[in-house]
């Protein structure tokens, strides 16, 4: 009996043991620390993510202080003035722009000239999607999309067999030689909108029909057209047109 006794008491012992071994043999969690690590990465992602909303926000107002100066608008009308010219091979001008954060523009009394100096070419206005970041870096004018109003187009031939005034303009659209580099000048319109647009086409050696019952189609006008036409891509060595209207 009391050799049982004696094995119980060992057996009670060895328990007792076990349960109250350091932490050494039994390792367990310490809540209190692990909070601790969850707390510190939160704390963490909160300011990183609290500076990246603080900067997005400050570059969100710098860009529209920058793209509000006239100076800078200035400089993107010189710009686009510069290079549609050259590209056109003609001189272009374009009476005021304004730039809509981030990529809107707006261009109001637009001249196109042929290369005798007389204007062939008028708009009101036009909107135009610019890529800014792409013409600042790179130097090229990308335009997306575009909505013309007011355009008044005026086609002459001085004599049977002579190139239109606009020759130029078809020509710039022509491909070119693909040996030569490319014109800083890249348009992907995914659609152009057309309003109140005119159009006139004179025969300047014929003169004008004095019947006006009559279409005379030397001296041609059609007014008030309308049209939705999707370009994707124009550019020096190619182009691709969809009239939709």
């Amino acid at each position: 009996m009391a050799k049982n006794g004696n094995v119980v008491l060992i057996w009670w012992k060895m328990i007792n043991f076990a349960c109250h071994f350091p932490d050494v043999a039994f390792p367990r969690r310490r809540p209190r620390q692990t909070m601790n690590k969850v707390r510190t990465l939160y704390k963490a992602a909160r300011g990183i993510l609290f500076t990246v909303i603080i900067m997005v926000v400050v570059l969100y107002l710098a860009s529209y202080i920058l793209l509000s100066v006239p100076s800078f608008q200035n400089f993107v009308k010189g710009e686009v003035e510069k290079e549609a010219s050259a590209f056109i091979g003609s001189r272009l001008e374009i009476g005021s722009l304004t730039v809509s954060p981030f990529n809107e523009v707006m261009l109001h009394d637009v001249r196109v000239f042929d290369p005798d100096g007389h204007r062939c070419l008028s708009i009101e206005s036009l909107g135009a999607g610019i890529r800014l970041w792409h013409l600042l870096r790179e130097g090229k004018v990308e335009l997306n999309y575009a909505e013309i109003i007011g355009l008044d187009a005026n086609i002459r031939q001085a004599a049977p067999g002579s190139p239109l005034n606009i020759q130029f303009l078809i020509n710039a659209f022509k491909p070119k030689d693909r040996n030569k580099p490319p014109a800083k000048f890249d348009l992907n319109f995914h659609n152009v909108v057309l309003r109140r647009c005119a159009v006139s086409l004179d025969k300047e050696w014929i003169p004008r029909s004095v019947d006006k019952d009559r279409t005379d189609f030397n001296h041609l006008r059609i007014s008030d057209l309308k049209a939705d036409i999707n370009l994707p891509r124009i550019a020096n060595d190619d182009f691709i047109v969809d009239l939709r209207r």
